[in-house]
């Protein structure tokens, strides 16, 4: 499989603007006109969900529960969010945290705060990650399970770590100060894979969720 990697930037786009709290959804239009044709229920969002979890289980594609639902690129889901699920018929149970031997969710790789959002405009430029901000050293752990395809050193980037899920899902993992695993290591969730590093006067990690090499909005894949 070809690895698509994110282009270098200049890293001061990640270090302007940065602050606020993400935004929530919890009313939308279109479709209440739509649940009244019967083309779909109201999934009523329960602490611990993903709106990866949410789609998996009722079978319908996390593009069109986004569009339909309007999410903006920086919302997380709230407890007792309404989403419009389409082109279902009964409202279903979702587990908070899937406990299959595979082990598909997403976990945060820190902890810490989001200040840089997915498709955020920065001086004419789009990212298609989001930049948590932590403490200098912060260990940086591996969000799911996978092998370690590219570890290495980017412009823009620092030292950049990533991950095959082996489903088509790459995680990259940037900024970083020290990589801690070399390419063709088998980690698991949680396993320590870096130390963020420092990047003038605050620490950042880059994150990104790509799906077939494509980049996907992490916070729709991890859990509040």
């Amino acid at each position: 499989m070809r690895i698509q990697l994110i282009k270098p930037v200049a890293l001061t786009v990640f270090m302007l603007g940065m602050t606020g709290c993400a935004p929530t959804v919890r009313s939308v239009d279109a479709p209440v006109t739509m649940a009244k044709k019967g083309q779909g229920v109201y999934h009523t969002v329960q602490r611990g969900q993903t709106l990866w979890r949410i789609a998996q289980n009722y079978q319908v594609s996390i593009d069109e529960i986004i569009r339909i639902n309007k999410i903006p690129d920086a919302a997380r889901l709230e407890e007792g969010q309404l989403l419009f699920i389409p082109g279902v018929s009964e409202v279903k149970a979702v587990p908070a945290k899937k406990t299959d031997p595979d082990k598909k969710e997403f976990a945060w790789p820190v902890k810490g705060q989001v200040v840089h959002y997915f498709n955020q405009h920065k001086q004419g430029l789009s990212h298609k990650g989001i930049a948590i901000k932590v403490p200098p050293g912060e260990p940086v752990k591996a969000s799911r399970e996978g092998r370690v395809v590219f570890a290495d050193y980017l412009c823009g980037y620092t030292y950049t770590l990533i991950l095959d899920h082996l489903d088509g899902f790459h995680s990259v993992y940037s900024l970083n100060s020290k990589m801690l695993v070399k390419v063709g290591d088998y980690v698991f969730k949680g396993d320590q894979i870096a130390l963020a590093g420092s990047q003038g006067r605050e620490t950042l990690l880059y994150f990104e969720i790509r799906k077939k090499g494509q980049a996907n909005n992490p916070l729709y894949y991890l859990p509040r």
